[in-house]
């Protein structure tokens, strides 16, 4: 699709860590990122400075409306939430206010608006606790067990409620673990989950500890599936221009993995052979809301978005952490 360079493009969430990536990435393809945060978790340093940026809330109307006037978007990627499972199970009301009655706000904003495109960030976290070892594809059901987890499937199902109502045209998509760097984009965030956590271990010499080590896995540990933030960018940027160019009122959903799971131990050791350093284990009970197994069927999105997780290997992700952004850890 030819994109001219001034179109500009809602990113709620957008000085976070996938946010800042994805500014990036959308600015060097001709998009104009116009990057709406609060700075609760981002951070203004992080948004390139040829992008647009206005601190506030995704759920104040009248700054919404009064960035659309200055710049007529034609669609939002909405990054925006709050995202740690542990912490959503000690304050789900938090979470429930942030992640669903703001976006609520930022929804209603939008219609007033007319403006009836956008790209939701939904989480993997809505399958839940799987049954069997099999990866999981967009069909199967939905049961998250976190506040977290029931947020995203919250609102995914308004989205489709919304999409019946033919008042929005939207793609969820379902992301697994993320993290990774990019060699030179300048970015002051970076991913929270278990990789970045292992290499600030290894950076300060402290011991990683490991929630779980009798889960029916091969090795007792938690299995995920581990994409690479740049490859979740690329997934984004072709999803906004399908859905730039859709012209049906469908919404359509898809899961951003690569089919295949590492356990934890998988990772540590993995992330020993990078740092060549060897890692000690602390082993700890097992967190309420972590499932045993979250591995992605992206079959939808490869056939659907051309889209090919290319630099999702465990070994490069670790490695660009603890190359391109050791100063973050």
């Amino acid at each position: 699709m030819d994109v001219q360079p001034i179109t500009p493009i809602l990113i709620t969430g957008g000085a976070g860590y996938i946010g800042s990536h994805l500014t990036q990435v959308l600015q060097q393809a001709g998009y104009l990122p116009l990057v709406l945060d609060n700075l609760s978790s981002g951070q203004k340093v992080s948004v390139p400075a040829h992008a647009k940026f206005f601190e506030g809330d995704m759920g104040d109307q009248t700054l919404i409306q009064k960035i659309y006037h200055d710049y007529p978007f034609p669609a939002v990627i909405h990054l925006a939430a709050s995202i740690q499972t542990g912490e959503s199970v000690q304050h789900p009301l938090m979470y429930y206010q942030n992640n669903v009655g703001r976006t609520l706000q930022l929804l209603m904003a939008l219609q007033h608006l007319g403006i009836k495109k956008i790209l939701f960030s939904s989480s993997a976290s809505v399958y839940g606790e799987p049954n069997t070892n099999t990866p999981f594809t967009e069909n199967c059901p939905a049961s998250p067990v976190s506040p977290y987890g029931h947020s995203k499937w919250m609102l995914e199902q308004i989205l489709q409620d919304l999409n019946r109502a033919q008042t929005i045209q939207a793609i969820c998509l379902r992301y697994f673990n993320v993290a990774g760097a990019h060699p030179t984009f300048h970015t002051q965030q970076h991913a929270t989950h278990l990789i970045p956590i292992i290499l600030n271990a290894i950076k300060h010499k402290k011991p990683v500890a490991v929630f779980g080590n009798d889960y029916d896995t091969q090795d007792g540990t938690c299995i995920r599936d581990y994409i690479h933030v740049m490859d979740l960018c690329d997934a984004h940027l072709l999803a906004l221009e399908f859905l730039l160019q859709e012209t049906h009122p469908r919404s359509l959903t898809f899961n951003l993995g690569t089919h295949r799971g590492s356990s934890v131990l998988d990772i540590i050791k993995t992330a020993e052979i990078v740092t060549h350093t060897k890692i000690d284990i602390q082993y700890s009970a097992r967190r309420t809301g972590d499932p045993r197994f979250l591995v992605a069927d992206s079959t939808l999105a490869r056939t659907q978005l051309n889209w090919t997780p290319h630099r999702s290997d465990p070994w490069n992700i670790i490695h660009d952490v603890w190359t391109y952004a050791p100063c973050h850890l």
